[in-house]
């Protein structure tokens, strides 16, 4: 499938991460990333993690996908709208917008077998391999064809930079709305291409109106800020 990715190195642990080490192994992993981290560097950590992805994120208080989805209903109020989920992983995501009564959701992940745990909930009527801010979803996934994206967990620390933006809303149609949780301590930072520059600069250009911006609860004490951007062309 399109954009698969292959095994690499990580490097030392960043010390001014809290100790996560034992039983939340798998979160302890996402430490050993940063912005210099490439997609055939993660593959690998999430082909190791998939099994126990969601006790773990359990166990340190994992809010991000409640959170969004839950304020993405505030906006969408169609609940036949199609959505793609982006960064889908094992459908933490998805599980709470079907909750909220949403049907037509498709899934886009860059580990394959995150998606295959994915599956096993019949919450997809689609799954993408692939990762925004690369060619390989403009090529896999049709433009201009969801009345919603989603994104939680990925604009974060080691995973995608700024210009994953343009990607989400390449996928997303005109008057549709973007979701999506930026991780606090990496908003500002240039390595990652300064995500709340880039959105202002979306906003600047036309591209995009902010409708909802906020600073929730995340992971473990972590907070995110959440966007909702409505596609203006």
């Amino acid at each position: 499938m399109e954009g698969r990715a292959t095994s690499g190195e990580l490097s030392e642990k960043d010390p001014d991460q809290p100790d996560c080490s034992g039983k939340i192994k798998g979160h302890w992993r996402m430490y050993d990333v940063d912005a210099t981290t490439t997609l055939d560097e993660l593959v690998p950590i999430y082909n190791a993690w998939f099994e126990t992805y969601e006790v773990e994120s359990a166990e340190i208080g994992y809010v991000g996908p409640q959170r969004c989805a839950s304020q993405l209903s505030n906006f969408l109020k169609t609940k036949s709208a199609k959505i793609l989920d982006v960064g889908a992983g094992t459908g933490l995501v998805g599980e709470e917008l079907q909750k909220l009564g949403y049907n037509d959701i498709d899934a886009l992940d860059l580990c394959e077998s995150m998606l295959i745990k994915a599956r096993e909930k019949n919450i997809y009527e689609q799954y993408f391999v692939g990762a925004i801010g690369g060619s390989e979803v403009i090529q896999s996934v049709p433009a201009n064809s969801y009345d919603a994206t989603i994104c939680v967990g990925v604009f974060t620390k080691g995973h995608v930079k700024a210009n994953g933006f343009d990607d989400l809303l390449h996928l997303t149609k005109p008057g549709g709305i973007v979701c999506v949780a930026v991780r606090e301590d990496v908003l500002n930072d240039p390595a990652y291409g300064l995500y709340q520059a880039k959105i202002d600069q979306l906003e600047s250009d036309g591209h995009i109106h902010v409708l909802y911006r906020d600073l929730v609860e995340y992971l473990m004490g972590l907070k995110s800020i959440l966007f909702i951007l409505e596609k203006i062309q």
